[in-house]
Parts: C-alpha cells; structure tokens; sequence
C-alpha cells in the first residue's frame, strides 16, 4: 500500500460488508485471524466470533489507533454512548451539544489506551468532536458528495421511500423513471472517476491497476444494491444518503455483537505493520494462520507482485487456510496464484457478492489454501546430493524425493557469485521439480541455507554466476544451444515464493539481407571511418590455418571481455586461466567460420578489440556473443560485425539471423533494435534475505 502522511486517516469506517466477510470465513472459533485493520469494525466483528487469535494490521498507524479506541468504547462504554463517540447515529441533543459530550467520554476511554494511542488522539481532538466514523478522507469525500452534490440531481423526496422499504418491483419502476436518469449518470461519473476518487477520495495508488470505465462497473453495481437487495436493511447505503446510521447497523455495531467484542476482547492484537512486514516477523512456530481478511490490498498491486503476495500467504497459511479479498478494477484472482498454492471458489465469492450490500467493488474473492500434496510433504525427503563438476560447482546441492522418484533439485551458490555492491549474493540453479509443491520445498530450502551462509540477496536462476547457464525463458524455447532451459513455469514457482523481477533478456530475429549491409570489411578506406585503418577482421578458421589461433590470443580476448562486459549486469570478473578453461567450452558451440575476432593491427602484435561468437542452427545463425572494446575509437565496431556475420550467414545459404540472450538495456539491444523483432524474452529473478526480505 501506498504510505500515509503521520497522523492522517484514510478510513474512519470499513467500506466491505462485514455480513460477506464473516460468512466467507466461517467458522472462525477458535481460529488463527490475520484482519487488515482499515477503520476496524470488520475486524472487531471478526473478534465477536470468538476466534484463538486475531492479529489487527495496518501500514498506517492512525488507522490502528482507530481501531484500538473503537475497541477501548466498545469495552467501556454502554451502547447508547458509543454510537454517540462514534457518530454512527444523530445526537439526541443535537450536533452541538455532542460535541463536547464526545470529548468527555473519549476521555472515560483514555486509560484503556497505549501511550502511542492516546498521544495520537489527545492530538487530534477535532476527529473525536466530528465522531469517529467521520473521520476519515473517504468519509469526507463522501459528506461532499451527500451535501453539495447529490442534493443538484436528487433531493431527500426522491430517495428517502428507498430506505423506508419498497418492493422489487417498486425499487426497479423507481430505478428506472426516477433515479438512472442522465444527470445522475453524469454526476457519478465525475464524482467517482478514477481521478476524483484516486486523488481525492482515497488515494492514487488504488486506482493505478486494471483496465475500463470504473464508473460504469460502479454503477452497474450501484444498481443491484438499490433494486436486487433492499436498501431498507442497507446501513451502508443509509450513511452514504443520510450521514449516519438508522436501524440498520453494521455488524460490529449491533448491541449483542458488541457484547461479543467485550468478551473477547483479549484475544486481539494491533500492530502497525505493513502486511509483508508482518509476514516477514511471523513465524510459523507460532501457529499458522487460518483466516485472512485481506481488504482490498490486491488493490495496490502489479500482477506481478499479487503472484508474490499470494506465495509469501500460502507460506504462513494452514492447509485449508481461507481467505478474502475484494478487486474493483484489477483483475486478481486465481489466475495470478502460484502453482498448486490457494484453490479460488468462484461460484462461493460470486454468491456471496450478489448479498453484498455495497457497490465500491465489482468482485469478492475467496480462496483455499491448499496443502502441498502427499508427494511432496508427508512422504517426500530433502537431502543433500553431490555438487555437479563444473569450473564452479556448486556449494551445496539438494534433492527431494519418494523412495527411488525425485521430485525436485537445486544447487546452491555463495562463493563466486555476481558482485552486487552492498549485498553478499547467492544463486540458486540446476533448478528442477516435479510440480509446484516441489517447487516450493526446494526454493525454501534453498533460500533457507543461503540466508544462513550470511546472504542478503538470492538470485535464480542462475547456475552460480552469467559465465554459466541463468534465466527463464517467458515462452517456448527456440532451440539453440545455450539458451536457458527453465521454463515460463518457473517463474510463477519463483513469484510464489517471494521472487521479483530482477532482469529482462530478450533475442530478437531478423531477416538476412546483403543488400541492407556492408559489403566488404577488408576493401577500401570508404567503408571504414581514418581510426580504424588498421582494423582486421578475421574469422577462427582464418587463424587457425596461418597458424595464428594458439594461447597467445586468450591475454587479448580475455581482456577484450573483461572490458567490455565490466558494466553488464551481474558480470563477475575471473582470471585468465579460469578463463581460459571456461572459453574451450565455449568455443565448440560456435562456428569457427562464424567466430569473428577484430584486431587493431595483425592478429600477431595487434589488440584484441572485437569478438563475435556465433553458431549456424540450419538456416538460421545465432549470435551469442558480441563485445566491442570500450571507447569512442570502437563506436559503431558492433555493427560492423554484427554486419559481417550477415554476410557470411548469406554466403552459406541462412535466411534469418537471431541475437540471443541480450540483456534488455545494452548496447547489442540498441544496436538489434532498428533491424531485428523481438522474438523471445527471458527473465532473471531475486529474493532478498535476512532483514531485507519483503516475506
């Protein structure tokens, strides 16, 4: 959620059918209860039920010393003087008497408050003279709606028989001849736009997702809760009209919920967290959660980040676990959920949804959390296995599995790792999983051990740094040696288990045509700027027949590497005999007619400035190597390779030339970008650890 100015409350009062919310988590006696605090009357309603524990959270510390007096009034106060603190119903005595008459009971409710509650309040006397549910931002937009607004298009004769009580049949007759008429629609339009409600009414952050008319969902909604329910037994509807509450109250509200609330009133806990802050200090060994009221939350996230938050959930959730939640324009539902994580009801939250009784949100959402399979809990074990032989072999590698079947593997890196400044980083690769659930145990466990081994940041996957295997492709695979291997699979298992976008690779194809190129590299000064006068281009198969492609070339490529790619991404500078080692691997992959080396001057004495690496795959040439010296001297030394390799692709009967694996701001995607389309993406993934983790 986006943060708040100190001391400014954005609700004063839950804006969700409390009604909805309980029957979607019940039981909830004797439960374990995670509640978005918000204005606080649906988490009290959910502490009436009698649960084992009810942990109250909001990223805003004023909503919490909201809900902390509510909870103080209801405790202490007979139910005539709470109404009356909270301004839920008109004062007998008129608006004015009740102004001081809040303050003294305010004051009756003080010492049952923390020091920070009632420091808060003693600061705030005017929210407690307006009453409590007033309060809020959303409240006054809401006021200004009621007083200034509605009163141009309809005044109280045309709505108040609504809330006396009328048939369906009278509601749908006075729906359509009185009320839907084009003024009305013009002014809630304007009233609550994106804009009018983001910036004035709650806050940008919860309309910045989804997609469509916001107010068109909101009327159609607005319509089924003044002609599909009764807006009689409707006491939302009756304070959006009338500025208070009548007979109809909200459950929390009610007299013998209230007595409920006092019983239970021990068994609540407020803190002012952030939900991934607080999921972060949870521990399981505290008990798993059992109900979640998550608000709107999914509100204030990317697709991306739902998937994360749905994952981080499922790690604190019983099996069985239930949750809730609201959208009105984002789309987050079960779609977004990791693998094998929550079971979304549909038809429960759709049921549910035509009984809510307010029309802020087109959808509801239930979920369940379900549990790991057998496989892969009661029956599955995770041990370590031998590290792979490799020129970094892992430091450590696990296995999960059933007798003889493996369920899943990763290898595990925090020696020669990328440098990242600030952070000790480590890597999780060899990544392998019969199925989400797997997935899961393995990633947790990865993470566990790296996180123990004093890493604050984990990157996956990667096969311990870029010299080796890294990503996940985003669609299917093209084929060519070298190209990652996880699939779009793994990045939803790494979402779910607390990963965010780190890096976006991506190959793009193009068509080979001669005509578009420089036709000869070795010819006249024409096509040459004077600086590269002494530029030659040779290919390996070139070298290796005079004689010239021996170790006394690796000192110049080496460096040439090490220079070029200093400032990528995640490169992790190695010495040359390592390299050395790394590139006799590298080099059977490509072509020596298709591996191109520039010098500046005879490959004998000259510098190493250039290097293409590339391999002929039928009729297509994939590049997957090109790096230029650093320096203005070498500008424009990329495109002239790139240009020859098209050549030679030409020559030897290739139709299309794809540039793989380039990282989505270098200079090779620069330079492919007016020439080449796109034609597979790639991803690289972290997780922060230790205190830094969001989880």
């Amino acid at each position: 959620m986006a943060a708040e100015q100190p001391g400014r409350l954005r609700y004063g009062q839950c804006w969700e059918d409390a009604d909805r919310l309980v029957e979607a988590l019940s039981p909830l006696a004797g439960r374990t209860v995670l509640s978005i605090a918000s204005g606080g009357e649906n988490s009290l309603a959910l502490l009436a039920e009698g649960p084992a524990r009810l942990v109250v959270i909001d990223h805003n510390p004023a909503q919490i010393a909201l809900v902390e007096l509510k909870l103080a009034a209801m405790t202490r106060l007979p139910h005539r003087e709470l109404l009356l603190l909270l301004g839920a119903t008109p004062a007998p005595e008129g608006p004015a008497a009740a102004t001081p008459l809040r303050w003294e009971l305010y004051q009756h409710c003080r010492p049952a408050l923390s020091a920070a509650t009632a420091g808060f309040w003693d600061q705030h006397p005017a929210l407690i003279a307006g009453g409590l549910l007033r309060a809020g931002r959303f409240e006054r937009y809401l006021e200004a709606f009621r007083r200034w607004l509605l009163p141009l298009v309809h005044g109280p004769g045309a709505w108040a028989p609504l809330l006396a009580g009328l048939s369906r049949e009278q509601r749908l007759a006075w729906y359509d001849r009185q009320w839907n008429t084009r003024r009305w629609r013009w002014l809630f339009h304007l009233m609550f736009s994106r804009t009018a409600l983001g910036h004035l009414g709650t806050d940008p952050s919860q309309v910045r997702y989804g997609d469509g008319s916001q107010t068109a969902l909101l009327l159609e909604r607005l319509r089924t809760v003044l002609v599909e329910l009764d807006p009689r037994d409707n006491p939302y509807l009756h304070w959006i009209l009338q500025g208070h509450f009548s007979d109809p109250l909200p459950r929390a509200l009610r007299p013998e919920v209230v007595a409920q609330i006092r019983r239970h009133r021990d068994r609540i806990e407020l803190q002012p967290l952030s939900l991934a802050a607080y999921l972060l200090q949870h521990q399981a060994d505290r008990g798993w959660i059992e109900r979640f009221n998550l608000s709107n939350v999914f509100e204030y996230q990317s697709p991306e980040a739902t998937t994360a938050l749905l994952g981080q959930l499922h790690r604190h959730a019983a099996p069985g676990a239930r949750l809730v939640g609201w959208n009105r324009l984002a789309d987050r539902d079960g779609r977004l959920a990791p693998a094998g994580a929550w079971r979304f009801d549909p038809s429960r939250a759709e049921a549910l949804h035509r009984r809510d009784r307010l029309f802020f949100y087109r959808r509801l959402l239930v979920a369940e959390a379900r549990p790991l399979p057998a496989s892969a809990s009661a029956r599955a074990s995770l041990g370590q296995v031998a590290p792979t032989p490799g020129l970094w072999p892992a430091d450590e590698s696990w296995q999960l599995r059933t007798g003889e079947e493996p369920l899943g593997a990763a290898s595990l890196w925090w020696r020669h790792t990328p440098p990242i400044p600030g952070e000790r980083v480590g890597a999780i690769g060899h990544l392998q999983a019969a199925d989400g659930a797997a997935a899961q145990v393995v990633l947790e466990q990865a993470c566990r051990r790296l996180a123990e081994q004093g890493c604050t940041l984990v990157l996956a996957p990667m096969d311990g740094n870029t010299w080796n295997g890294y990503r996940c492709r985003t669609g299917p695979a093209l084929g060519f040696a070298g190209e990652p291997s996880p699939g779009p699979e793994w990045i939803a298992r790494l979402h779910g288990c607390g990963f965010t976008l780190a890096a976006h690779y991506l190959s793009a194809r193009s068509t080979v045509d001669p005509r578009a190129l420089v036709a000869d590299h070795t010819g006249a000064d024409a096509v040459r700027p004077a600086r590269w006068a002494d530029l030659r281009i040779l290919d390996l198969a070139t070298l290796q027949r005079q004689g010239e492609a021996g170790a006394a070339l690796l000192p110049g490529i080496h460096a040439l590497v090490r220079a070029g790619f200093r400032r990528q991404p995640y490169f992790l500078p190695i010495e040359p005999p390592v390299f050395e080692r790394w590139l006799a691997a590298a080099l059977p992959e490509s072509e020596p007619a298709f591996t191109l080396l520039a010098f500046d001057g005879a490959p004998s004495a000259g510098a190493v400035v250039g290097l293409l690496l590339a391999q002929r795959q039928a009729r297509t040439l994939v590049v997957r190597t090109l790096v230029v010296r650093p320096g203005r001297r070498w500008a424009g030394l990329g495109r002239l390779l790139l240009a020859e390799a098209h050549r030679r692709a030409w020559q030897q009967g290739c139709t299309q030339l794809i540039h793989a694996l380039m990282h989505e701001g270098s200079a090779s995607r620069v330079l492919s970008r007016t020439t080449a389309t796109p034609c597979s993406g790639y991803v690289l993934l972290e997780r922060p650890l230790g205190a830094r983790s969001p989880l």
